[in-house]
């Protein structure tokens, strides 16, 4: 169905919401809920902001494939390593002192030890996680709420998957120098 262009009255997108302004992509009329702003700060309708936000993640993903992909270079590894490392680490120290992991942190050295290591790994490998869901799925409009969602989903599969990601991404550098040499 072709969009066609509507003076104010009904949002196109939601019948029964008063329109406020018209995309100035398309023309439709959008309510408060549907109008963002584009990079040139043009209120557009929020189809065709990720319309937008598709093309210039396809534009992305074709500049980092060009450049050899993600952590092509080794010192790509550096800042989220840092990253992993620190959250790793305030994590444990601020876990220590609270109540309800105190039975993870017993006496026996070796548990510790497990413990830490359990963290460590989930909390070093989110900045690779992250990156690499940044590179696979574009971003989109959407409301506050479902950012905070998504922010969250993506957070979560970044910290247990993110090792993965970070050992996918440290083979694939090694074979590549190997390679080229």
């Amino acid at each position: 169905m072709e969009k066609e262009k509507i003076i104010l009255g009904n949002c196109y997108y939601h019948a029964g919401k008063f329109a406020v302004t018209t995309c100035t992509n398309c023309g439709v009329s959008i309510c408060k809920e549907c109008a963002v702003k584009d990079f040139d700060k043009n209120i557009i309708c929020v189809q065709c902001g990720n319309r937008m936000l598709k093309e210039d993640h396809k534009a992305f993903r074709k500049e980092v494939k060009d450049r050899g992909g993600m952590f092509s270079e080794g010192v790509e590894f550096i800042i989220p390593s840092i990253v992993g490392i620190i959250l790793a680490v305030a994590f444990i120290v601020t876990t220590m002192n609270v109540d309800a992991f105190k039975p993870l942190y017993s006496e026996d050295t070796k548990t510790i030890i497990a413990v830490c290591a359990a963290y460590f790994v989930l909390f070093f490998g989110l900045p690779y996680g992250y990156v690499a869901l940044r590179e696979l799925f574009a971003d989109r409009f959407v409301s506050f709420g479902a950012i905070i969602g998504i922010w969250w989903l993506k957070v979560m599969v970044s910290m247990f998957f993110g090792w993965l990601f970070f050992l996918f991404f440290i083979i694939r550098f090694i074979i590549r120098r190997i390679r080229d040499r």
